[in-house]
């Protein structure tokens, strides 16, 4: 069992480090011809939605998420003394929010108010109707120090947390910035809008049909 697990670990760390590096170079890239933004096709509430402007290969990451980063905070502050625990301050539902998305370990990445610019429209990747599947999922991953004020996401600003001992705490400004990438999960033809499974827990907004497995 623990080579399993040891396994599966290691398989999960190179996924981050392959996805990073595609991040990164999508970030820097002069042309970003794989994907547009036009009217969804979800339905007639859904808004805006990133459709493939050409063949996306499966695997492929094809979009980043920008925003405002809010990780979990570390155990050695979100413990008190006398083992109270800690009120965090900046919390978010994702499922109360359109454009918010949780980050791998805990925490999440808040969309709203970003308008986003191609690659980094992946807060406006739609959940699929009723009777479709989803054709891209996510995968997070950290942004090296060189690429941390040209990336799109940044950490949250103010109070990240008051502690069980009622000491407020701000996020290191030498916190890792985490970073999240839509990638493919089957070859995406030119002209197909991009899915995501939003997963979210009940109770369900009206318009949202859990994807079945």
């Amino acid at each position: 069992l623990a080579a399993v697990v040891r396994a599966r670990s290691e398989s999960e760390v190179e996924a981050a480090a392959a996805v990073q590096r595609e991040a990164e170079a999508l970030l820097l890239a002069k042309e970003h011809a794989k994907i547009e933004v036009l009217k969804s096709q979800v339905g007639s509430e859904a808004g805006r939605g990133v459709f493939a402007s050409r063949h996306i290969d499966a695997g492929a990451v094809v979009a980043l998420y920008p925003g405002v980063c809010v990780p979990s905070p570390p155990p050695d502050i979100a413990a008190s003394s006398d083992g109270m625990l800690p009120m965090v301050v900046a919390h978010l539902d994702p499922a109360a929010c359109d454009y918010a998305i949780n980050l791998e370990g805990g925490g999440f990445v808040d969309g709203a108010g970003e308008e986003g610019r191609i690659p980094a429209v992946a807060h406006l990747v739609n959940h699929p109707p009723e009777g479709k599947r989803p054709n891209v999922a996510k995968l997070g991953f950290t942004w090296p120090e060189h690429l941390r004020d040209s990336s799109p996401n940044r950490l949250r600003e103010g109070t990240w947390l008051v502690d069980g001992n009622g000491t407020s705490h701000e996020i290191p400004r030498s916190h890792p910035l985490p970073g999240i990438a839509f990638f493919a999960l089957r070859p995406i033809a030119a002209g197909e809008e991009l899915l995501l499974d939003y997963r979210l827990q009940p109770p369900f907004p009206p318009w949202y049909r859990p994807v079945q497995h």
